[in-house]
């Protein structure tokens, strides 16, 4: 990714979405917003290049691996 991530959630249960790097340091937190059914957009064009872990919590916890380059 070279800096937008869109994350399609299977429903709207997701409170918060958390961006960490590998170490396990937050990068990012955000309390989710829907721009479509479902949808979230993440900016993530800030962060230093590298893999880190979007976790999207709620009443389960979804994580997605993405590189940033």
């Amino acid at each position: 990714s070279k800096g937008s991530v869109s994350l399609i959630l299977p429903n709207e249960s997701f409170k918060e979405i958390t961006v960490t790097d590998l170490a396990g340091r937050e990068a990012l937190r955000v309390t989710t917003k829907f721009n479509a059914p479902n949808t979230v957009n993440l900016e993530l064009s800030n962060l230093p290049k590298g893999m880190y872990i979007i976790s999207a919590k709620g009443n389960t916890t979804l994580r997605k691996k993405v590189v940033i380059e």
